[in-house]
């Protein structure tokens, strides 16, 4: 199966979900995590930290730390979503497209504040931060075998 870049999916999410930068790198994050449940797995090659809002990756915060702060809307014009339409669907197999429509489905409505809530209490971000005060910088990796692990029991809960 094909991977993308963290960017590119981030932009493929903009396409259909107006996000601001917290919520954009947890729809990222959900995205990954599925795709590694279903897919045995990553959908990128980017790792996630455990930052204060929750996971997070590096390269998507300097793509949009210039845009404003967390909480300023982030969007693709529809030029754009078209073109990162087309391309993921040159790139990615069916079943792939469709588990994100899901994901994006499901989280998609959610907040920021509710999506990084959801994180602070999920294992894979609470292991990573463990020994780290709540407002503590930390870049200490969320591992992706962590990740599917966890979110294969919810799976399976369900």
């Amino acid at each position: 199966m094909k991977r993308v870049s963290a960017q590119y999916l981030s932009y493929y999410i903009l396409s259909y979900v107006p996000s601001n930068q917290l919520k954009i790198q947890k729809l990222v994050y959900y995205c990954d995590a599925w795709h590694l449940v279903y897919f045995e797995q990553p959908l990128i090659e980017e790792d996630f930290e455990a930052w204060v809002h929750g996971p997070a990756i590096r390269s998507l915060w300097d793509l949009y730390k210039n845009k404003g702060n967390y909480f300023t809307k982030l969007h693709l014009n529809g030029e754009n979503s078209d073109k990162i339409r087309t391309y993921f669907t040159r790139v990615l197999q069916k079943e792939q497209l469709e588990l994100m429509s899901d994901v994006l489905k499901e989280y998609g409505d959610k907040s920021s504040y509710y999506l990084e809530t959801l994180t602070h209490n999920e294992r894979p971000w609470i292991e990573a931060r463990r020994g780290y005060s709540q407002s503590e910088r930390s870049e200490v990796i969320i591992p992706k075998e962590t990740m599917k692990e966890f979110y294969r029991t919810l799976l399976i809960e369900k």
